[in-house]
């Protein structure tokens, strides 16, 4: 009983950190795409872009990596990730904006968007998305 405790605890931080090092990967794409849209557009137009091209890579090793989900893209895989990502997207530009129209820095603007939404997308994607079957 003890030991099958500890492993259940010890699978669910391997795929915080799992989450966290792909979280890290794709923000690092999110962070280079926004800066440099960012100087040549708008900011909600950049961010939504950096973000939507983020999320589209983490699907793909979140999938096959973190939760190490077995069925294969389908459609409804496709649509509950999208959903999630809808919120997650919605939540990262809102908060993004509002910081930046208060403190007038970008960076700043970026890191409370991207620690927000990250919460709400490994809850999401660890609960809804990928969540197996228990019969």
């Amino acid at each position: 009983m003890i030991k099958k405790f500890i492993f259940k605890h010890i699978e669910i931080y391997r795929k915080i950190i799992r989450f966290l090092l792909v979280g890290s990967m794709s923000t690092g794409i999110d962070f280079c795409i926004y800066i440099i849209l960012s100087n040549v557009t708008n900011l909600i137009f950049s961010k939504f872009v950096s973000t939507t091209i983020a999320c589209i890579i983490s699907l793909v090793v979140n999938k096959n990596w973190t939760f190490k989900y077995k069925e294969g893209m389908n459609f409804m895989l496709i649509f509950k990730y999208s959903i999630s990502q809808i919120c997650n997207i919605t939540c990262n530009v809102a908060i993004n904006t509002v910081v930046y129209n208060l403190t007038q820095e970008r960076f700043i603007a970026f890191i409370a968007a991207t620690l927000c939404a990250m919460t709400l997308n490994f809850l999401l994607q660890k609960c809804y998305v990928f969540r197996t079957k228990v019969y």
